[in-house]
């Protein structure tokens, strides 16, 4: 009577062989979806399964199994590890895009004067600002660098946030105005939309450079000053 594997079931010193139940588990854990650790696992089991099974002596089958345990758990766990990071990647840019829309509507709002539609672009609940604060900022980039004309996400990082359910991105930006490009800085926290799986940008932090030491910011950063009470 053959076994389950194919393989015919002949006795061996008087003994029916049973198939090997490594190889059986080998070969479950090699198929199961989206588990790459796993998938890698049923393929070792399978290594040792088929070696299990060649010293048994005949006593063990279920050698095929084995041999679809070792395939099925490399090709499965690398396919599953080349999608996860071509899906990282795409989430990456998309991410990346839309904070690069919601930094374009701020700055391009701000410095037209708008600063209602600059404010939607702001989470106001994480850093309040002003509406004459996003004036003065617009005014004095216009005056500093001309028109502004585009802005583009350079490099972005995860950090961590507030809680484990809030994530803050850090991203070093390039703006280009009328007289040319500018680098900058701008920080994001990652609101969760309702009803929604999507998380939309909200700006808490900008900066642009103006030079040596020179820099353009919201929220206004307020210095300092230690007052002498000597007399």
């Amino acid at each position: 009577m053959p076994d389950p594997t194919g393989e015919p079931a002949k006795k061996v010193d008087g003994r029916v062989p049973t198939i090997s139940t490594l190889a059986i588990v080998a070969t479950v854990l090699a198929f199961i979806p989206l588990c790459p650790p796993v998938n890698a696992l049923g393929a070792v089991l399978g290594i040792m399964a088929w070696r299990r099974i060649r010293e048994s002596g005949g006593l063990l089958t279920g050698s095929r199994l084995c041999v679809v345990a070792i395939i099925g758990g490399l090709l499965l766990s690398i396919a599953t590890l080349w999608a996860a990071q071509a899906f990282a990647s795409w989430q990456q840019k998309i991410q990346d895009r839309d904070m690069a829309m919601v930094l374009d509507g701020f700055l391009r709002n701000a410095t037209s004067g708008d600063q209602e539609r600059a404010i939607a672009g702001w989470s106001m609940e994480d850093a309040a600002l002003a509406e004459d604060d996003i004036h003065r900022f617009g005014e004095e980039l216009t005056a500093a660098f001309g028109d502004f004309e585009s802005v583009r996400i350079g490099t972005s990082e995860p950090v961590s946030g507030p809680s484990l359910l809030e994530l803050r991105v850090n991203c070093w930006i390039i703006v280009r105005f009328e007289d040319g490009e500018h680098n900058g800085s701008a920080r994001f926290a990652m609101k969760t939309m309702m009803n929604q799986f999507t998380l939309k940008p909200l700006l808490i932090d900008v900066r642009i450079e103006a030079g040596a030491d020179v820099e353009f910011a919201l929220p206004v950063v307020v210095e300092e000053t230690n007052e002498d009470d000597s007399t």
